[in-house]
């Protein structure tokens, strides 16, 4: 695998339906322009109409440049036959595959173009760079089947486009969609084998908070002709928005997973305390933790069921997502984090049973900083949404240190769209599931575990049986719950009896050991209570910490 390069050596201070659920320059910086060979405004779309040389140094300049300036929108004029455009209507449109960028070269890499109408009204600029040359790459409507829609007379742009790769073994028409920079700042990527599912994206401002969310665009792309057989492509966007510009690179490589290289340098136009870097935007709407309301012959709805965390001070957690009555809010204090993602865990089809959906080939998307981000939080929003065509989770690093305009900031970090990372030693969960107790003023909660070192004498697991000596102690699995508000009942640890573990759980192994985590809350007047569960062995953690927070809407009290 090649090195990672970063963006500057300088020192910094397919088309698919869910692609659409989701939905004047000073005297002196225009003659230092002018000597690089680029418009006043490169970052207005079809502003730059000839070749031009182009380096990581020439974009980090332009969004620099940028950044000193006044903040305008990306250009959303369109014929009204386009303008107007429904969903059902724009999703006839077609790119022809023979149009694609870089077909017939022999090239493991192709890129398609999505037309601008409906929701995607912004003309984005995109160019191939060829020999360090930027070459624009202009708008011909023969490049798409428009069926009974006029061809537009004028250069109306592109609002997107999507990467196709051939794999080793694969004839040479056969490609398959592995990433799509559509809409905003937002990207989505899959690995072999998946669907489409959740998204990233370049940046969020405000996500999920009070007040109107600020929505940086990728209003310029340039991709970089690979090499024949090259195993990576490289692609490089101007972000833009009223608080900020960003000059980003993207690596992008598509094996058993699909990763990002992500390196970006931000200029904000002014102090920014309410930044989102390395955004995740996912859906979450019910599984078997909790269904009250919810008229479905499906057992689970969602493109992610969890936020995962490896600390910078090496624990692991796990918190189980939600579709709340109200929004909520979280924030995971940490410092330089290893890592964090919103993963997909169950992988069976029978945790799902949606022939259509396949939300058991959804992908996870883990994010692992390039390199130490001080202090701050992993930020986790869940908003209510009662359905499976909205977003409604986001997630994302924030530095506690607010972003000083005037000055630069660099976030590198790899980004890899999976199946699931690499297991610690650590036991995890499993399967999560709540409902109300025989006590009508109790709820009850089950936490299914597996893997790591969870392995037990039966006789160490009754607690009303203590160990016989210290070293049977020392051995005993004992659950650790903490509430922040109402009353722990009573919490015990079991083991399973044996059951075909690939079809409860969706597990790919069967013959893992698992052990069960029961316990009761009794809320009492608390509205809102945080749960914290890990395992102990003696004084050793053996699983993750798993979190979730249980709210009186979400279950009401008799």
């Amino acid at each position: 695998m090649p090195q990672r390069s970063r963006l500057s050596p300088r020192p910094l201070s397919s088309w698919t339906s869910p692609v659409l659920r989701r939905v004047i320059l000073r005297q002196g910086m225009a003659a230092g322009l002018a000597s690089l060979g680029l418009s006043l405004r490169p970052s207005l779309a079809g502003q730059v109409t000839q070749p031009t040389s182009f380096d990581v140094e020439t974009l980090e300049e332009m969004a620099r440049t940028l950044a000193s300036l006044p903040y305008v929108p990306p250009s959303q004029q369109l014929p009204e036959t386009l303008a107007g455009l429904d969903y059902e209507r724009y999703g006839k449109i077609r790119f022809l595959p023979d149009h694609a960028l870089w077909h017939g070269r022999g090239e493991r890499f192709e890129a398609e173009f999505f037309h601008r109408g409906y929701l995607f009204k912004d003309r984005v600029a995109i160019n191939e760079i060829v020999n360090g040359i930027s070459h624009p790459i202009r708008y011909d409507p023969a490049w798409f089947d428009l069926g009974d829609i006029s061809p537009p007379e004028d250069d109306i742009g592109l609002a997107g486009f999507r990467i196709l790769a051939r794999f080793p073994g694969a004839s040479p028409r056969d490609r398959k969609e592995i990433a799509v920079f559509l809409g905003a700042s937002y990207f989505r990527a899959v690995a072999p084998g998946q669907n489409f599912g959740l998204s990233a994206r370049g940046l969020a401002l405000g996500s999920g908070e009070n007040g109107a969310e600020e929505f940086p665009v990728f209003r310029e792309f340039w991709l970089e002709r690979p090499q024949q057989d090259a195993d990576h492509l490289v692609i490089y966007a101007l972000l833009d928005s009223p608080s900020l510009t960003g000059a980003f690179r993207f690596v992008l490589r598509s094996d058993v997973e699909t990763v990002m290289d992500v390196d970006s340098v931000l200029f904000p136009r002014r102090d920014i305390a309410n930044i989102g870097i390395a955004p995740l935007t996912s859906m979450f709407w019910f599984d078997p933790s909790y269904r009250v309301g919810v008229d479905d012959y499906r057992q689970a709805v969602h493109d992610s069921d969890g936020l995962l965390i490896h600390t910078g001070a090496g624990e692991t957690i796990w918190r189980s997502l939600a579709d709340p009555a109200q929004v909520q809010f979280s924030s995971f204090a940490d410092h330089s984090p290893r890592g964090f993602g919103l993963m997909q865990r169950q992988r069976g089809f029978d945790a799902y049973e949606d022939i259509g959906a396949r939300y058991d080939l959804r992908p996870s998307a883990w994010v692992e900083p390039d390199e130490d981000w001080g202090e701050g939080a992993v930020h986790l929003a869940e908003l209510p949404t009662g359905t499976e065509f909205q977003d409604n989770i986001v997630a994302f690093w924030r530095p506690t240190a607010p972003l000083k305009g005037g000055q630069q900031y660099r976030y590198a970090y790899r980004l890899r769209w999976c199946d699931d990372i690499s297991a610690r030693t650590l036991a995890r969960v499993v399967a999560f599931r709540a409902g109300a107790s025989a006590d009508p003023k109790r709820r009850f909660f089950m936490l299914d575990l597996a893997g790591g070192d969870l392995r037990a004498d039966e006789r160490m697991l009754d607690a009303m049986a203590p160990p016989a000596s210290p070293r049977q102690l020392a051995a005993m699995l004992v659950p650790e719950v903490i509430c922040s508000a109402g009353q722990l009942k009573w919490a015990e640890i079991k083991r399973i009896p044996a059951y075909p573990v690939a079809s409860m759980h969706g597990m790919r192994r069967s013959g893992v050991a698992l052990y069960r985590v029961g316990f009761e809350l009794e809320p009492g007047d608390a509205s809102l209570v945080d749960l914290t569960v890990r395992v102990r062995r003696g004084r050793k953690v053996v699983s993750e910490t798993w979190m979730y927070r249980w709210t009186a809407k979400d279950h009401p009290r008799p």
